[in-house]
C-alpha cells in the first residue's frame, strides 16, 4: 500500500483533501469474522450480485474521522482493491446545527487514483439522499442522487457497498438502495470520506465507521 501525502486540490465546485492514515491497522482473514457481515455476503452471492468463488475478507476495525472545512471532501485512501465489498455500521452527526444538509455526509470512494488524484466517491448525506460524483481533472461531476431516509442532523445505519468493475450496489440497513453502472474506472484504491456542510468555523461532520469488513476477490 503505498503512502500518500496529503494535499488539497482546488475544484470548481469542492476541494478533496487526501489523506494516507499510517496508524489504521489491517487485519488478515484468519482473525476475527463477523457473523451479520458473512450473511450479507452469502446474500450477495446468492443474488448473484457478487461472483461464488473464493476471496479474502479483511477485518478494518473502526475509524473516526471529523472534516471542519465547509464544503470540501476529505478522502482517506486506504488500499488496493478493484472489486469489494464494504460492510460497516455507520454514525455520522454535525458538531453544530447551523449545516447545510446537502453538503454534509459520510461516505465511500472507489477507483480513486493516487497518480491523479481521480475517483468515484458514494456519500450517504444529511439530506437523506446517496450521492455519486466523479472528480476528475481537478473538476467535480455528479453521477445521480437517491433518496434513502428523511433528513438527520445524526443517525446510525448498516451500510454494505459493493463494488466489481463499473458497477456499484449500494445497501442501507440490509434494503438494496441504488444499482449503479457504467461508473468511470480511475483508479484500484479504495478509502473513505467526509463531507462538511457547516457554517460555523471549528464545527463540521464527524463520521464513524465501527466494525469495518471489507471482502476481496
Amino acid at each position: 500500500m503505498k503512502k500518500q501525502n496529503k494535499i488539497f486540490i482546488s475544484s470548481i465546485f469542492l476541494l478533496v483533501s487526501v489523506c494516507f492514515l499510517s496508524s489504521f491497522s489491517i487485519v488478515s482473514s484468519e482473525s476475527k469474522t463477523d457473523e451479520i457481515f458473512m450473511s450479507r455476503i452469502s446474500m450477495l452471492m446468492k443474488d448473484n450480485v457478487i461472483p461464488k468463488r473464493e476471496g479474502m475478507i479483511i477485518s478494518l476495525g473502526d475509524f473516526d474521522d471529523l472534516c471542519l472545512t465547509y464544503n470540501k471532501y476529505q478522502i482517506t485512501p486506504l488500499l488496493e482493491a478493484k472489486h469489494f465489498v464494504f460492510y460497516s455500521n455507520l454514525a455520522w452527526s454535525s458538531t453544530t446545527d447551523k449545516t447545510d444538509f446537502l453538503k454534509s455526509g459520510c461516505g465511500v470512494v472507489m477507483h480513486y487514483s493516487p497518480e491523479t488524484n481521480d475517483s468515484i466517491v458514494m456519500s450517504l448525506r444529511m439530506d437523506g439522499n446517496i450521492y455519486f460524483d466523479g472528480i476528475k481533472n481537478l473538476k467535480s461531476f455528479s453521477l445521480g442522487s437517491y433518496y434513502f431516509q428523511p433528513q438527520a442532523l445524526e443517525d446510525t445505519v448498516e451500510l454494505l457497498v459493493v463494488v466489481d468493475g463499473d458497477k456499484s450496489v449500494v445497501y442501507i440497513d440490509g434494503s438494496r438502495i441504488v444499482t449503479k453502472a457504467n461508473l468511470p474506472v480511475m483508479g484500484s484504491y479504495f478509502g473513505l470520506c467526509s463531507i462538511s456542510g457547516a457554517y460555523q468555523s471549528n464545527a463540521g461532520t464527524r463520521c464513524t465507521f465501527n466494525d469495518m469488513f471489507l471482502y476481496t476477490w
